[in-house]
């Protein structure tokens, strides 16, 4: 038996070698998307469940322990990738953190008015709306407050998912302006 201080025989380099060869390869961005797929659980659901603060906290040990056990996976049993850029994850990152950060608002100011709103049927003072509807486009607009509060929110949520979208390229871009100028309006 060899003691730690000895080097390796070139045998058991070769084995080390092809070892790392039949693993998985460790994957960055991977676990990227399973941080943000995680903060978006927590910040659109948290406000849903019953218990919302322990639920935090509880997803929050759930994470720092998958985060340990993520340098375990990527040092022993996953196969260790070659160091690249990470530029793109980075921007990314900010992005979608952005993204959220505006998203949030508009998600609670929906949940409020229409989970927790108990006299929502009456807005507008009668169930369908005055009688003056009419068609705008393939929408109906019926002129009430709740309506509009509800396009409100949900354009501003289809405009950062939009702006999330097209964050990688320049302030005024093409893509950005078939988004802004064609599709926001055909949601809207």
């Amino acid at each position: 038996r060899r003691s730690r201080t000895e080097p390796l025989t070139l045998e058991e380099r070769l084995e080390l070698v092809l070892q790392q060869g039949a693993r998985k390869s460790f994957l960055p961005g991977v676990e990227m998307l399973l941080l943000k797929m995680n903060i978006l659980f927590v910040s659109f659901f948290v406000p849903v469940l019953p218990y919302g603060m322990i639920g935090v906290l509880v997803t929050l040990a759930a994470r720092i322990i998958q985060g340990k056990t993520g340098l375990v996976k990527m040092a022993f049993v996953r196969r260790r990738a070659f160091a690249e850029a990470d530029r793109t994850m980075r921007e990314t990152m900010r992005a979608f953190t952005v993204a959220l950060a505006v998203a949030i608002p508009a998600f609670s100011v929906m949940l409020s008015t229409i989970t927790y709103n108990e006299w929502l049927y009456l807005w507008g003072g009668d169930l369908a709306g005055p009688l003056k509807d009419f068609w705008y486009g393939a929408h109906i607009w019926t002129g009430t407050s709740r309506f509009l509060c509800y396009k409100a929110c949900i354009g501003w949520m289809v405009f950062c998912a939009m702006a999330y979208v097209t964050s990688h390229q320049p302030a005024f871009s093409r893509s950005r302006a078939v988004m802004v100028f064609i599709v926001f309006p055909l949601i809207w």
